[in-house]
């Protein structure tokens, strides 16, 4: 788990995934048409903060897209995503997903601690 936890606090850390986000999306072709911060949840340690993502691409693009955020370097998990045909007759589909970080500094800033203390 700690190879996928940020120590930056969640003010820093969403808008540097926002533009990692566009980044992948420039790479794969795509446009994403929104990115919205959901609420953040505290959980074993950690807190998980989650966007919302949604855009409109060609199927072809929209795996390399996704593939890049499931990149374990990057540290993002897609939670879940819906895939929508768009049109019957054409490959573009409509996607919604959520695609969670996870951070050891909460929301208010400090460090968040174990039940040991540490």
């Amino acid at each position: 788990m700690d190879q996928m936890v940020y120590a930056e606090a969640p003010e820093q850390l969403i808008p540097k995934v926002i533009t990692t986000l566009q980044g992948y999306a420039k790479a794969s072709g795509i446009h994403l048409r929104e990115i919205k911060p959901l609420r953040s949840k505290k959980t074993a340690g950690v807190t998980k903060e989650t966007l919302s993502v949604r855009f409109t691409s060609d199927f072809g693009k929209t795996v390399p897209f996704l593939y890049r955020v499931e990149d374990p370097s990057g540290k993002l998990v897609i939670e879940k995503f819906n895939l929508t045909a768009s049109d019957p007759k054409s490959r573009a589909v409509d996607v919604d997903a959520q695609i969670a970080l996870f951070t050891k500094v909460d929301a208010a800033g400090s460090a968040t601690t174990t039940a040991s203390g540490t």
